[in-house]
């Protein structure tokens, strides 16, 4: 492995001097005054030239650059890291610095970092390294993942630093037939560290990554331009964890040593306390943040009044798209386990699955009322902060006006030392109005929403006219608002036991429809209660179903606020479906089941389940 250094080379006589261009002006003044003092050497101005030695390498991070990469935030063991280039083994070098005890992700955007190039890319190699909290080295390992094609197809390669006088190392990641980079298609390289032996005894280690050599198919270098910023694709950077199915919670408690794994059908977890006891109440929630093979995980409790349960079955618990977080109700938990409160809960509460699973916290805690919002309209000029009992906003304009209708709402994000945000109008009808009593806002520390409604019934007069001023936020302590927004609620219901339809990940331009044909599998799955639920993008928001051969005929199913959306979600009940397309029951439902948009749309995801 040859390092980056800074290379100066003096010959005395007759011969050329020759810098390195990562030398700088100072090694340039030293080489030159050492020339002069050297009775046999040439001045420096009668040198034969100049020559740049370097190090040959697409990105080196001696220019200090690393707007190229980003935390990637997305998987369930995702740790928060801290990006920097610092001193490391001689050089300059990218520190990934974990800041928890999880697993640190990091993207770096190849496609910017090589434009038009991107496409020639074969292989890429680059230097790993980790150090731990107290300077010690342990065996560290994890993966090199290429997000390559139109589709960002995902390929692994494994690296490895076993062995402390291999550390740091040269790692490599191969570009199959079928995993090659396109021009424009956003394709990254994601880097983790999965295997961190020595966590426990040595405290969160640090990754380091240098000397990044994009190649070609015929061992070629090929240059880079760090001065890109990143530019995330899709499905690299949630803004907030996926609450699709779940609720918000508000004032969590997350249950200390609830950081287990296990293999499948074996169980982890800790002693049910008074203090969980107290904490599982009616309305309170478990909510599990995790990973497993299947996607599924469940809670049992060794010293239920019904003896060892295990709550997987019925619908009971509810899951998110990405089958990383998952609810049960303190109801549900009660149903299974028997007893007539949580006194009844006894031994231990514990984690399993069908396949091996890892839980990363289980918290519990109470729906905060927030609703999944659509056609959100952001209220520009409204990203403000103030100390505690101060306000700040802006003014209450005629725009501002028509989208405060009823059944909209409110919704602000923000943070604050309490957790408590509220709302103020300086002219409302009944004059200078705080609204934050009466359970008017849902709030979980991070979102709170108004309704139209409890804003009006707050500050009085007959419609959102009345409101005049300006509309400020406000809390007991510091507060900052990052983006108010107005929409109305999605109407996304909670699902249970989602079946996949495959080859129902399709995409077409404007009126134009793809799906699947609607087979007897599917035709049992459509029965009372069931939810077609799609996950989508369209431009102008909207997504519908087809039906080709419905008892009524070719069925566009859009009409009548049937599906409830919110611009990623949809969903259609079977009664709804029904009642446009006719028919008895779902037997009368042929041809295909397809997607329609008014705009260019795509598919990515289409199952069924039941409404919770």
């Amino acid at each position: 492995m040859r390092k980056k250094k800074k290379i100066g080379l003096l010959i005395a006589g007759a011969t050329a001097l020759s810098l390195a261009a990562c030398s700088g002006d100072n090694a340039v003044e030293d080489l030159t005054q050492a020339a002069a003092s050297a009775e046999s050497a040439a001045p420096v101005e009668e040198a034969t030239g100049e020559a740049e030695v370097k190090v040959d390498v697409s990105v080196d991070f001696e220019d200090g650059k690393l707007g190229f990469v980003s935390p990637y935030l997305v998987p369930a063991d995702a740790g928060n890291v801290e990006l920097a280039v610092v001193d490391y083994n001689g050089s300059k070098a990218l520190e990934v610095k974990l800041l928890d005890g999880k697993v640190p992700y990091v993207g770096i955007d190849v496609s910017s970092l090589l434009g038009e190039a991107v496409s020639q890319v074969a292989a890429i190699e680059l230097t790993m390294g980790t150090v731990y909290e107290d300077g010690s080295f342990s065996a560290t390992s994890g993966e090199l993942i290429a997000w390559s094609g139109e589709e960002l197809t995902e390929s692994k390669d494994p690296w490895s630093v076993y062995l402390a006088d291999q550390n740091p190392k040269v790692a490599v990641a191969t570009l199959d037939a079928g995993e090659e980079f396109v021009a424009g298609a956003g394709n990254i390289l994601i880097v983790n560290l999965k295997t961190n032996n020595g966590l426990d005894a040595h405290g969160s280690p640090a990754l380091y990554l240098d000397n990044l050599r994009f190649l070609d198919a015929s061992g070629g270098l090929i240059e880079a331009d760090t001065a890109v910023a990143f530019q995330p694709p899709k499905g690299f950077e949630d803004t907030e964890v996926d609450m699709t199915h779940l609720a918000y919670l508000k004032d969590p408690v997350e249950l200390p040593g609830f950081a287990v794994k296990a293999d499948a059908w074996a169980q982890a977890g800790i002693d049910i306390t008074p203090e969980i006891q107290e904490l599982l109440v009616p309305g309170s929630i478990v909510e599990l943040e995790y990973a497993s093979e299947s996607g599924d995980v469940w809670l049992v409790v060794t010293g239920a009044e019904n003896g060892w349960i295990r709550i997987n079955d019925g619908g009971r618990s509810l899951k998110n798209l990405t089958h990383s977080v998952a609810q049960i109700s303190y109801e549900d938990i009660l149903a299974a386990c028997g007893g007539a409160d949580s006194g009844a809960l006894t031994g231990q509460i514990q984690c399993e699955s069908d396949t091996p699973w890892e839980v990363f916290s289980v918290k519990v805690g109470v729906d905060s009322g927030i609703q999944e919002l659509k056609n959100k309209t952001e209220l520009a000029g409204f990203a403000v902060k103030a100390d505690a009992w101060a306000q700040a906003g802006i003014d209450i304009t005629p725009e501002i006006q028509e989208l405060l209708a009823p059944g909209s709402v409110v919704e602000v994000e923000y943070t604050s030392e309490s957790g408590d945000l509220w709302l103020v109008v300086t002219g409302a009808a009944n004059g200078w109005i705080r609204i934050n009593d009466g359970g008017r806002s849902s709030h979980n520390g991070r979102i709170a929403q108004f309704t139209y409604e409890d804003i009006l019934a707050a500050c009085g007069g007959a419609d959102s006219g009345a409101l005049t001023g300006q509309i400020q936020c406000e809390s007991d302590t510091p507060w900052e608002v990052f983006s108010v927004k107005v929409g109305t609620p999605a109407g996304l219901a909670p699902v249970t036991n989602l079946v996949e339809l495959p080859g129902f990940a399709v995409k077409e331009g404007a009126w134009a429809q793809a799906g699947i044909d609607i087979t007897p599998e599917i035709q049992e799955l459509l029965v009372p209660g069931s939810i077609v639920e799609l996950e989508y993008a369209s431009e102008s928001g909207d997504l519908w179903l087809v039906v080709t051969g419905a008892a009524n005929g070719w069925i566009r199913i859009n009409d009548g606020g049937r599906s409830s959306r919110n611009g990623r979600i949809a969903q259609f009940t079977y009664e709804d479906i029904l009642a446009a397309c006719g028919g008895a029951d779902s037997s009368t439902l042929t041809g295909q089941i397809q997607g329609e948009s008014d705009t260019a749309w795509e598919i990515y995801r289409a199952g069924i389940g039941t409404a919770k």
